[in-house]
């Protein structure tokens, strides 16, 4: 139920269940990691193993996590991966905070052009295209 919600945000919502990092709330849902589970998304009793799932207990309160990733969060995880690879391209080449680039992607990577807008604001690019021809992620300074 929280893999689709959360997303990235899962390993540091149980992290901080599993620490005990968390606020009970009156209408019995949790906050933890400045997330708030409702009731129905938190599970109390007895703790159980559950296949796929990450389990975190406090006295009478245990949260489940389903910790399995679709093909949606695979994909948002291989462009925030690429984002820190143009990031360091960026300081590895000497380019100022402020200057724009055109990423270019090998065509390995089209798939991510679904985050296109998001990776072009994170890395100032003025533009991200798919050239056939490169072997991997390109930026030229504009």
């Amino acid at each position: 139920v929280l893999g689709p919600r959360l997303g990235a945000k899962v390993p540091a919502v149980f992290a901080a269940l599993k620490a005990g990092e968390y606020e009970e709330l009156p209408d019995g849902g949790v906050r933890a990691a400045g997330e708030v589970l409702a009731p129905e998304e938190v599970l109390r009793g007895e703790r159980v193993a559950l296949e796929g799932w990450a389990i975190a207990q406090d006295g009478t309160v245990s949260v489940a996590l389903d910790v399995e990733l679709d093909d949606d969060l695979l994909l948002e995880g291989r462009a925030f991966d690429l984002i820190h690879r143009v990031n360091d391209l960026r300081k590895e080449t000497g380019l100022a905070l402020t200057d724009r680039i055109r990423l270019t992607l090998p065509p390995s990577d089209r798939d991510l052009l679904r985050h296109a807008d998001r990776i072009r604001d994170e890395v100032l690019a003025v533009g991200v295209e798919v050239d056939d021809a490169a072997p991997e992620p390109h930026i030229v300074k504009v």
